[in-house]
């Protein structure tokens, strides 16, 4: 899958998260994906305001249209330039999002639905079983 950000917006986003010295990108390392989800955690918040307060009441998981809520700053006072929220997102926004710039920084992303649940053996006859399983995955990360 080709990068959805370019490399303005993948060091805007850098910077919007405070990772140390975004130029040049980090390098594709299991370090530095472990540093990125703990900017990201620290920087994006998971909320679902537009849900609940929008007339529109729908969300987007389109690259542009989540740096364009998460990222891009607010326009001046003087209200000239593109708007942008610099908002969180809901589940599905904030790890678009950060699967979006993981792509652009070279690491090679699988999307995947996922469930937590803390039984430990399951209960006969629930759960649902079309997930993709990976028996060694070689990390995993949500940051909602």
């Amino acid at each position: 899958m080709a990068a959805a950000y370019t490399h303005e917006q993948i060091a805007a986003y850098l910077t919007h998260v405070g990772f140390p010295s975004p130029s040049p990108f980090p390098e594709p390392t299991l370090a530095n994906l472990k540093r990125l989800v703990r900017h990201h955690l620290a920087a994006v918040p998971f909320e679902s305001l537009w849900l609940h307060y929008s007339t529109a009441r729908t969300l987007s998981v389109d690259p542009e249209d989540l740096f364009r809520k998460i990222v891009r700053p607010p326009p001046p006072a003087s209200g000239d330039g593109d708007v942008g929220d610099r908002r969180g997102g809901y589940c599905m926004e904030v790890n678009a999002l950060f699967g979006a710039v993981l792509r652009g920084l070279g690491y090679d992303v699988m999307s995947v639905g996922g469930r937590v649940s803390n039984q430990t053996m399951g209960k006969p006859g629930e759960g649902y079983s079309g997930w993709h399983v990976s028996r060694k995955p070689s990390s995993a990360s949500d940051v909602t």
